[in-house]
């Protein structure tokens, strides 16, 4: 390169530089007021900020070069420009969509929240200490809450002050009115223990309306797995070739969507204690039951499909006995604080319950105090009974819904063998024309499988493959 070419080169770049530096400082100060940190919260305005940047630089260099590639291209001009209306508009929306987010993240947290902040109700600057102190693994959501309350601690707000902030701050439509009412009592004066019935009330109510919502969910999904099951028992003649492999595939999906959904809506009150190994002994033990099912090992498939079985439900017994016993040992903790004992070791061995409130509890105490902590905690050992007795309502339906996606595919196999012999009478008298010939081993792969939205939804995580064995058991008995 010649020296006038570098000479011209440096020129050029020097030209830019100060549009570039313009543009740079425009779109600084631009998300600096888009993203407030009080209200996206600091933990997650940072993030945002350089998302809220690259969507405005994509969309701005689009929108300057779209004319130009239009000289070249029309359709790809507008396919940039489709594509650069569509950054901007989510840029737009990015605070709204992450509060929206978050709110309902919250939301979700809340009955599990004021399990872990009952003790600490009696005073704002215990109440505001702890939260500020929320522990990021037990709550996801509510810790950008916190890191708002420290923000505003650090601005010099009194408890209270930083408590009615948050208030106005927060997404969360049931956080904003729970500290709506708790600062309501402290300014009239009202006693420990009004404010703390008022808040296991909270709690129940939120611990109820997340296991109707689940019920409701639940109820759906289940039922739409057994309807495609059953219904692909008469479409299945019609369908041929790929055709018939989508319609075998559409049960699949129904329960893959199904236990999704349940397994991220389950609520975390009241459920037994999660497990990671069982679901995957379980899942193990379905699918090599389907591949030998499909291999043409029909019989063998039910050895590690019962395998499976009984693995996970010894697994299953030994959590409910741990459950059991820690629920006894928050009991004992409660009387130990009340008394002034030791209640720490009792405390420790509750840790079962509450999917990690009981840790939130026993680390909030080294922040706080056991000031209250006795009523506290027998507040929430009651809370839990309630949970628990909430969960075998659920559980109770869930077992009509289990028994029904058992005997689903028995029902599909034979509306399979009246359509399959209806549409071979019906060519026959037209001539002679061929029926379809449907092999019955098509469904019986989804034997196992169909039951286990229904599993989920009894059992959450630590769901079994009890009910996918008694299905492949009565369908080989069928067929």
């Amino acid at each position: 390169m010649s020296k006038q070419q570098v000479t011209g080169l440096l020129s050029i770049l020097e030209g830019l530089a100060y549009p570039l530096e313009q543009y740079y400082k425009h779109i600084t100060e631009y998300t600096a007021i888009k993203i407030d940190p009080l209200k996206t919260s600091p933990m997650s305005a940072g993030k945002l900020r350089i998302i809220l940047v690259v969507l405005l630089t994509y969309s701005t260099i689009a929108s300057v070069t779209a004319p130009i590639i239009a000289l070249l291209d029309l359709n790809t001009a507008l396919y940039i420009t489709a594509i650069s209306l569509l950054f901007y508009v989510i840029a737009e929306a990015l605070p709204l969509i992450w509060r929206s987010i978050e709110g309902s993240g919250i939301d979700s947290e809340i009955p599990a929240l004021l399990l872990y902040l009952i003790p600490y109700m009696s005073n704002p600057k215990y109440l505001a200490d702890v939260l500020e102190d929320v522990p990021g693994d037990v709550f996801k959501w509510t810790r950008h809450e916190a890191s708002k309350l420290r923000m505003l601690t650090r601005l010099g707000l009194d408890p209270v002050s930083s408590l009615r902030k948050l208030q106005e701050l927060t997404p969360s439509r049931r956080l904003r009115i729970i500290l709506s009412e708790y600062l309501n009592l402290q300014a009239i004066g009202a006693t420990r223990a009004s404010i703390a019935l008022r808040i296991t009330s909270r709690a129940l109510d939120a611990i109820r309306d997340s296991w109707a919502n689940y019920s409701q969910i639940g109820k759906l999904g289940v039922e739409a797995t057994v309807t495609s099951l059953v219904a692909i028992g008469a479409l299945l003649p019609l369908a041929g070739g790929d055709s018939a492999l989508f319609v075998v595939v559409l049960p699949v999906v129904a329960v893959i969507v199904t236990g999704i959904a349940l397994l991220l809506m389950r609520p975390r009150i009241g459920d037994t204690p999660r497990k990671r190994h069982i679901p995957l002994i379980t899942l193990t033990g379905i699918a090599l039951g389907v591949i030998m099912i499909t291999l043409g090992y029909k019989y063998i498939a039910i050895v590690p499909v019962a395998l499976s079985s009984i693995l996970g439900e010894l697994s299953y017994i030994k959590i409910k006995q741990s459950e059991e016993q820690a629920l006894i040992n928050l009991r004992v903790a409660g009387e130990k604080a009340r008394y002034g004992q030791d209640y720490m070791e009792a405390l420790e061995e509750a840790r079962a319950v509450g999917e990690g409130i009981v840790e939130a509890v026993i680390r909030a105490s080294r922040i706080a105090g056991s000031i209250g902590l006795g009523e506290a905690l027998s507040d929430l050992a009651r809370i839990l009974d309630e949970a628990y007795s909430i969960r075998r309502r659920v559980w109770i339906e869930s077992i009509l819904l289990e028994a029904i996606s058992i005997i689903a595919p028995i029902i599909a196999l034979v509306t399979l063998e009246k359509a399959v012999s209806f549409i071979g009478s019906t060519a026959a008298l037209l001539g002679g024309i061929t029926g379809p010939s449907i092999d019955p081993g098509t469904l019986m792969v989804l034997a196992p499988v169909t039951p286990l939205a229904a599993s989920i939804y009894r059992r959450g995580l630590n769901f079994t493959a009890t009910s996918s064995l008694i299905a492949l058991v009565l369908v080989l008995l069928v067929v």
